[in-house]
């Protein structure tokens, strides 16, 4: 549709069908030119995606955690991106999601190794918010298809939106 108004060409040296060419002589907007770029940035970013990521009380305190820092690192699995939210799910004995988090560095080199876990690689995570304990508890997530929370997961939209 852009081919057939002034100021917009066939790409010079890419795919003719997916790529177009604009003319920089004040034919168009700087306003326009903008927000066609903006609108190509768009298709190359991934979207955000919302996880729930367990945490264990037995092996860290998370509540304690975030009483004292905004950031914290996490082990990562490989698919958490930078951008993407990450609710905790505090287990036993609270067993509810009890804070949503941006992740907002990833693939973080570290070593650690003990008879319960291996982590090498880690993502930093920033606290947003915080629920009640008794707001997203593990038998309202079932109403929601999840049945089990032993790693990180992706989380429904439907949750995802009462989550926000």
């Amino acid at each position: 549709m852009l081919l057939k108004e002034k100021g917009f060409y066939p790409a010079w040296h890419m795919n003719k069908k997916s790529w177009i060419t604009i003319t920089l002589d004040d034919t168009l907007s700087d306003e326009m030119i903008l927000n066609l770029v903006r609108e190509s940035h768009s298709y190359t970013v991934e979207p955000q995606r919302e996880w729930i990521v367990p945490a264990n009380p037995e092996y860290f305190d998370i509540i304690n955690a975030f009483e004292n820092n905004n950031e914290i690192i996490w082990k990562q699995s490989s698919k958490i991106q930078k951008g993407d939210i990450a609710y905790m799910y505090v287990a036993s004995p609270v067993s509810a999601i009890m804070y949503k988090c941006k992740v907002i560095q990833v693939s973080i080199p570290y070593d650690y190794e003990d008879k319960n876990i291996k982590i090498n690689k880690v993502m930093k995570i920033k606290f947003l918010k915080k629920y009640s304990r008794d707001f997203m508890t593990f038998e309202k997530l079932n109403k929601y298809g999840i049945k089990a929370i032993r790693g990180q997961r992706t989380c429904p939209k439907e949750l995802a939106d009462i989550l926000k």
